[in-house]
């Protein structure tokens, strides 16, 4: 044979090959030629070499899974499992099933979280085990969202109602009985003034009501202003006053005896206010009364009487037979306006 001497580049000695051509050695995948690497070896992120033919390897990787392992995982991240259940990654190369049921045992995603706060004042309830409601009541009467132990308005105490004290609570305004012993808001109680002039006084009419009743107003409830004698002279003097279509009549009376050596003068005087005009009537009870010194003549309920604004009865004679009693009734003129602006009577015997 001959032999014939080849140059081989350096690099060429130097490097490492998994298979000798010409050696009669095949390399791992059956070829003569040099593979850059051996199969099986790790390649990649999780892959191996495999031969590519006779004289080559490629890598075959498939990357990481799921969980960032390379091991093939038994079920797929968010698979299905149990009832409510899904696969999870337990490590980087396994899973597990995590069971998951909502807030009502059911498997739905809920619109909301039972106990939550909805609507104005209310919660959300399980309506089944994949449903859920707003139990919502509103507000109450007081505007706010507390169950409220009575409603405005409803009865308490005496004669009292609840009212609201803020918009969760509630109290009872109880003012009690009224002075008539009911529970009506009355005007005045038993006895206060009343009238446009304050002359009268409140009187109940049942529980519920009272009315206005003018003392002077009517001959049998007229004002007694004493006991006087024909001795007199100068005996007194009284005031008041009315008011268009309310209280338009005052009354008085006296009782006056006569003294044995005394004569019975009966006399009246008005004076009215300024732009006011009353009207007065005085009458006398007495056989002794003949007639009017000063008025004019006037009859009221069978007695005989004068009208004017200075009234002198005629009473005949001297003895113990003049006396009696006397009637005065002041009326206002229809002419006088409303005001209260009182007259003065003044009097004697």
């Amino acid at each position: 044979a001959i032999l014939t001497r080849i140059a081989v580049p350096f690099y060429l000695i130097i490097s490492i090959s998994y298979g000798c051509a010409g050696s009669g050695d095949l390399n791992a995948c059956g070829g003569t030629g040099d593979l850059v690497a051996m199969p099986g070896q790790s390649c990649g992120v999780c892959g191996v070499y495999t031969c590519d033919g006779s004289d080559a390897v490629k890598c075959e990787d498939p990357g990481a899974n799921q969980c960032g392992g390379c091991a093939v995982l038994e079920h797929a991240v968010g698979e299905r499992c149990g009832e409510c259940g899904m696969y999870e990654c337990l490590n980087e190369d396994a899973v597990h099933c995590v069971e998951s049921p909502n807030e009502c045992g059911g498997c739905t995603k809920l619109e909301g979280t039972p106990g939550d706060s909805c609507g104005e004042c209310g919660h959300w309830i399980c309506n089944g085990p994949d449903d859920v409601n707003c139990d919502d009541p509103g507000k109450n009467a007081c505007g706010g969202c507390k169950v409220l132990p009575y409603q405005p308005g409803d009865s308490c105490g005496e004669c009292g109602a609840y009212e609201c004290s803020g918009t969760d609570a509630i109290r009872c305004e109880d003012s009690g009985f009224n002075g008539c012993g009911g529970c009506a808001q009355l005007p005045g109680g038993p006895g206060d003034s009343c009238g446009s002039c304050g002359e009268g006084e409140y009187a109940c009419d049942g529980s519920d009501v009272v009315r206005c009743e003018d003392p002077d107003g009517t001959f049998s409830h007229a004002v007694n202003l004493g006991l006087f004698t024909d001795a007199d002279n100068n005996a007194g003097e009284f005031y008041g006053a009315l008011y268009p279509g309310e209280d338009e009549t005052d009354w008085y009376m006296a009782q006056v005896d006569d003294e044995w050596d005394s004569n019975m003068e009966p006399w009246f005087r008005i004076t009215n206010p300024t732009g006011r005009s009353y009207v007065m009537c005085a009458y006398f009870d007495s056989e002794a009364m003949d007639g009017c010194l000063s008025g004019t003549s006037d009859y009221y309920n069978g007695l005989s009487g004068c009208c004017g604004d200075n009234i002198e009865f005629d009473v005949g004679g001297v003895g113990s037979n003049s006396g009696g009693w006397v009637y005065i009734r002041v009326t206002l003129d229809a002419q006088s306006t409303g005001t209260c602006d009182p007259y003065h009577v003044t009097f004697g015997f």
